[in-house]
């Protein structure tokens, strides 16, 4: 019983006691009251039955009210109670509904960052850069199908590595793996180039780097235009004047397209990511330059949070 029941229960049985405790004292007051003397007990005689009859016709009257309210006041309450019921059960049954879907969720989450997943999804991911990559060099089919075939074991190749360093148990080990799984990584990708060019030709080989080099650009210039339509919309008193400095810094930036290696894009722990992100640094010393201290100051708080 919740507390709006206990509530009505306790109102009831205050308004029981109390018509109640009136009828008994008006049946008291009628048995004890003194009655008069009366010279003609005939004549007097009818007026007194015609009282009590009154009495016993108000007390029933009243007997009646209160049992119909009180039939009232228990449906009430049992529809009240029901309804809590009710709630109850939907709350339990809402409870019950959600912890089963973070029980799904966790389940699709160890699915889906379990190494076999990570894997069947990086493969798929080499199908659309196996296609490109036929046409960009125009490989043979059996050229296409030995570079899928390096590519697919160049990432797990690397996949592995990473699940060996995940597997460790202190933050020491991790260090030390780090370090090893990066010398295998390098080996990895050198072996890669020396198979690749057992299979390709020079003029192919050379536009595979080329076509790296067009994939980092493209990729470092939309990153550029996320950063900026990011950072103007954190101020909303720019003058015309900073949003024309901003804009003019990102597309002044250049990707870094020195030592770029074939076989990097569409592969996981992509090295040349590096080329397009932003140099931080660099910003806020241009944007010391262009902000006024208000704006300043509020940018570094904004970067703060996040």
């Amino acid at each position: 019983m919740n507390d709006f029941t206990k509530y009505v229960s306790v109102i009831l049985m205050a308004y029981c006691v109390g018509i109640l405790s009136h009828i008994g004292y008006q049946h008291l007051f009628n048995s004890t009251h003194e009655a008069p003397e009366y010279t003609d007990k005939i004549d007097n005689s009818e007026p007194e039955l015609i009282h009590m009859e009154k009495v016993s016709v108000i007390d029933e009257r009243s007997v009646n009210k209160l049992e119909l309210e009180l039939a009232i006041v228990k449906a009430e309450l049992k529809e009240l109670r029901e309804k809590n019921r009710d709630i109850a059960d939907a709350k339990t049954v809402s409870a019950k509904n959600v912890s089963a879907e973070k029980k799904r969720i966790a389940e699709l989450m160890k699915y889906f960052s379990s190494p076999e997943n990570t894997k069947k999804r990086a493969h798929q991911a080499l199908i659309a850069v196996k296609n490109e990559l036929k046409g960009v060099l125009n490989l043979t089919d059996a050229q296409s199908s030995i570079l899928n075939e390096l590519l697919k074991n160049k990432v797990d190749d690397y996949l592995d590595a990473v699940d060996s360093i995940n597997a460790a148990m202190s933050k020491e080990e991790k260090v030390v793996l780090a370090e090893e799984v990066k010398s295998q990584i390098e080996a990895n990708q050198r072996n890669f180039e020396q198979q690749l060019s057992n299979e390709l030709s020079e003029e192919q080989i050379e536009s595979y780097l080329v076509y790296e080099q067009e994939k980092v650009k493209q990729l470092h210039s939309a990153s550029m235009v996320y950063h900026e339509s990011h950072l103007l919309s954190t101020f909303s008193d720019l003058d015309e004047y900073q949003k024309n400095e901003i804009k003019q810094y990102f597309h002044d930036l250049e990707p870094n397209l020195d030592n770029i290696k074939i076989g990097g894009f569409g592969t996981p722990g992509n090295y040349q990511r590096q080329r397009y992100h932003l140099d931080k640094e660099a910003l806020l010393l241009h944007l010391e330059l262009v902000l006024t201290n208000e704006q300043f100051k509020h940018y570094i708080e904004q970067t703060k949070k996040k």
